[in-house]
């Protein structure tokens, strides 16, 4: 932080030109991202992957292409889900995922 950091408080209007800094007070970082206990395997893979959900709780997931459309989606409380990839192209994909408030996004390649 810098010596003109206020939290959450303007003292005076902005002229033009101003340069705003931001400090997220809630950002995600990879220890926050291992709370998930989420694993992707095998990876590569051809046909099917598989999300190991350690907690067994409610997990809401997306699988998107590079170019960022969704191609899957869904959801489920099982400890191993096992996702059918058959319909997908060959390529990288992305598959982002929520559980209770903890987010997380993996990549995997589907060959």
């Amino acid at each position: 932080m810098d010596d003109f950091y206020v939290p959450n408080f303007f003292t005076q209007i902005p002229e033009d030109g101003t340069v705003f800094r931001f400090y997220p007070e809630y950002a995600i970082g990879i220890a926050e991202n291992e709370k998930g206990n989420i694993n992707l395997f095998p990876n590569p893979t051809s046909d099917f992957i598989t999300l190991q959900n350690k907690q067994n709780i409610k997990l809401n997931y997306k699988i998107l292409s590079v170019a960022g459309r969704v191609v899957l989606k869904g959801f489920s409380s099982e400890q191993n889900l096992q996702i059918d990839l058959r319909d997908l192209n060959p390529g990288m994909y992305f598959i982002r995922g929520s559980k209770q408030g903890v987010y997380f996004t993996k990549s995997f390649l589907k060959k």
